[in-house]
């Protein structure tokens, strides 16, 4: 798994999220700050190319001015269901 961080205009986050439901398994978004646009987006390591696929085709709908900001990036691992 992989997670990274994307800020993007906080109107937008309900249509990122509305888009990545209709990818079912392709990322989980959680929003950390809705003010900021500051949002978390864990992926599957075979998934990483189709997202950024995705976020590429409509970056100019979710960014600010076309300004998605740096990525940072961390890989993470997945934990066993207890």
């Amino acid at each position: 798994m992989r997670t990274f961080y994307l800020r993007i205009r906080p109107d937008r986050i309900s249509l990122l999220r509305f888009l990545l439901e209709g990818y079912e398994g392709l990322a989980v978004l959680s929003t950390l700050d809705a003010r900021q646009g500051l949002v978390r987006l864990i992926v599957p390591a075979c998934r990483y190319a189709e997202l950024w696929g995705l976020l590429a085709a409509i970056c100019e709908d979710l960014a600010q001015d076309v300004e998605i900001e740096r990525i940072l990036e961390m890989e993470t691992k997945s934990r066993p269901l207890a």
